[in-house]
């Protein structure tokens, strides 16, 4: 039994209101008014799909994936449903909506058209997005699913409700449509250890991404034979029909591990690719005896801070970083 799970009972009433959020009061208000039956559970804070394994089981449901998206300039947004078990790649999404390089949006927009936190995306905040913010993607296999299991606002709680249900009563009250969209999910990704062949996938790689930085001796393909020759199995990249998409520096002192330069391209974003390639890097690195392992993000970067959440990496709070410069030609460039 997944041990977020302590009450395996179903509910098909309105909880009393003592110590839950009004947000999910008002999922099930809604949904009683609008006559719409539902089962729920209770259970401990769930954040990502993987979580809720077990929820699918009481509730008689697959799970579904809910992502909150949005366009580059971040001025179109997309919740999108797509069965839990499918992979999510950007690239087939964006050809099929014509919009180019979708990301996650941030969260003071979740916050504020769907008024959802983080880790409780669910097509239940659509009730909150009066002034029709957010379009609806759902992809076709959902729709052949008789049963939707989704958050009732908060990630808490989860709901079983006829797909049906949602379609015709939930969605015409809320006054969204809804687009159908085909995903395959099928994954021809490598993950793969680097090597200095890789260099100039790598460096074009980190030139493409807005905002990286880029040390001009560390960087160089020199600098990083280097570090591939002290550190050969541990780097790692990712590759898709020949193309880079993905790319980790990985090294260790013989005392703690470290990662460098953390990255994947835009387009193939929201894939798990970037915690497929960390996962490659522990591994090497446990062979090497490696029992920690160190990373640095810019406060600034809310995708990276986001993706180190996500996957369970600490944030410190007890220490000052502190560096010396000892090559001043070792300058660091920022892409525009």
């Amino acid at each position: 039994m997944n041990e977020l799970i302590h009450d395996t009972a179903l509910y098909d009433d309105i909880p009393m209101s003592e110590g839950r959020q009004e947000r999910e009061m008002k999922v099930y208000t809604l949904l009683q008014s609008l006559g719409i039956p539902f089962l729920r559970m209770d259970h401990e804070p769930m954040a990502t799909i993987e979580a809720c394994q077990g929820v699918d089981e009481i509730l008689g449901i697959h799970m579904c994936k809910n992502l909150f998206l949005c366009n580059s300039q971040k001025t179109v947004f997309y919740l999108l449903l797509m069965p839990g078990e499918k992979k999510f790649k950007t690239k087939e999404l964006s050809k099929q909506i014509g919009s180019a390089r979708l990301s996650f949006a941030p969260e003071e927009f979740m916050e504020e058209y769907l008024h959802i936190s983080p880790g409780a995306v669910s097509i239940m905040g659509l009730m909150n997005d009066k002034e029709k913010h957010v379009n609806l993607l759902i992809d076709e296999d959902v729709l052949k699913e008789a049963f939707l299991g989704c958050h009732p606002c908060v990630n808490t709680a989860s709901l079983r409700l006829k797909t049906e249900d949602v379609l015709t009563k939930f969605l015409p009250f809320v006054d969204h449509d809804y687009r159908v969209v085909h995903l395959e999910g099928e994954d021809s990704m490598e993950i793969r250890t680097m090597t200095l062949a890789d260099y100039e996938g790598v460096h074009a790689l980190w030139m493409s991404i807005k905002g990286f930085a880029i040390r001009s001796v560390d960087d160089a393909k020199e600098g990083v034979e280097r570090f591939l020759k002290r550190n050969p199995t541990s780097s790692v990249v990712a590759v898709e029909d020949g193309k880079i998409v993905g790319s980790i520096l990985c090294g260790h002192d013989g005392r703690r591990g470290c990662l460098y330069h953390v990255c994947v391209h835009e387009d193939y974003r929201m894939r798990g690719i970037g915690k497929q390639m960390v996962v490659h890097c522990m591994k090497e690195l446990e062979k090497e005896k490696i029992n920690k392992v160190s990373l640095i993000a810019f406060t600034a970067n809310d995708v990276g801070n986001a993706f180190w959440n996500e996957i369970g990496w600490t944030k410190r709070e007890d220490l000052n970083y502190y560096d010396f410069t000892l090559n001043k030609e070792n300058i660091v460039n920022y892409n525009k």
